[in-house]
């Protein structure tokens, strides 16, 4: 090991899933603090999160699970898709002791950015990202993209099905939700809501749907809160027993 330390020899952990990368690089994931989420009610997933602020990591959380190869555990594939579904038979859904690695980052334009962005996504392996500040355009929910939209395939990996909800009265903003291939996803346009707010439902096992959201609020403004309170009430009018992850940035610092 030592001797790998001090070369340039290109090595993979086993462990972490990772390749090995200068210290300088990447060093804001070297910190001593974790933190564990504690899984969801009526939830058999653990979740580990990985939080960046513009390809910064402040902080990491690591599963409970001890299980090395739980994120190798899948099922088999299902064939049953929707409108909105990954158009493939890989697509699968979650199972017990299947850790979902969620990456939340700011993106400040993701086209300017696009090879940090890549790195990020391959250090981390993310099974979804939320982005905020995409700085993309001519992508809404629910509404066909506009004839000079920037593509999915311009910025995201081939292996990601992105769900945009691009700023379009002026510069900068968007937000987006991008999931693994090998999950089965739905958009959820009806979800949403005057502000920068998107939408995914991700399938699970048994039945069980995980609602993922990504939200961006420019400036401290109570009507991005009113209106993002006005989508989750969309979503828990017909039934409040929702599996429900809300992630993005909400520019309040100093904010337990």
């Amino acid at each position: 090991m030592s001797y790998l330390n001090r070369s340039s020899v290109v090595w993979h952990c086993c462990k972490c899933d990772s390749l090995n990368v200068d210290s300088f690089t990447f060093n804001s994931y070297e910190l001593t603090t974790s933190n564990f989420f504690t899984p969801l009610s009526n939830l058999d997933s653990t979740f580990e999160s990985v939080t960046s602020a513009c390809f910064s990591p402040i902080h990491t959380s690591s599963p409970r699970s001890t299980t090395n190869n739980s994120r190798q555990q899948r099922p088999h594939s299902v064939t049953t898709q929707t409108n909105h579904s990954h158009e493939t038979s890989s697509a699968t859904c979650l199972t017990k002791n299947a850790n979902f690695r969620l990456l939340t980052i700011n993106c400040c334009g993701l086209r300017t950015n696009r090879s940090e962005f890549q790195t990020a996504i391959e250090y981390v392996k993310p099974d979804g990202i939320c982005g905020t500040e995409s700085w993309l355009k001519g992508v809404k929910p629910g509404k066909d993209p506009e004839k000079n939209a920037i593509k999915n395939s311009e910025v995201f990996p081939d292996h990601y099905t992105a769900n945009r909800n691009d700023r379009s009265d002026r510069m900068g903003g968007g937000v987006f939700i991008a999931t693994s291939n090998t999950i089965v996803t739905d958009a959820q346009p009806q979800l949403t809501t005057d502000c920068e707010i998107v939408w995914s439902k991700l399938h699970l096992k048994k039945d069980k749907c995980l609602f993922l959201c990504s939200f961006y609020m420019p400036q401290r403004n109570m009507n991005c809160i009113n209106k993002l309170n006005e989508s989750m009430n969309k979503l828990t009018e017909s039934t409040k027993d929702k599996q429900i992850i809300i992630a993005g940035d909400f520019n309040c610092p100093n904010i337990n």
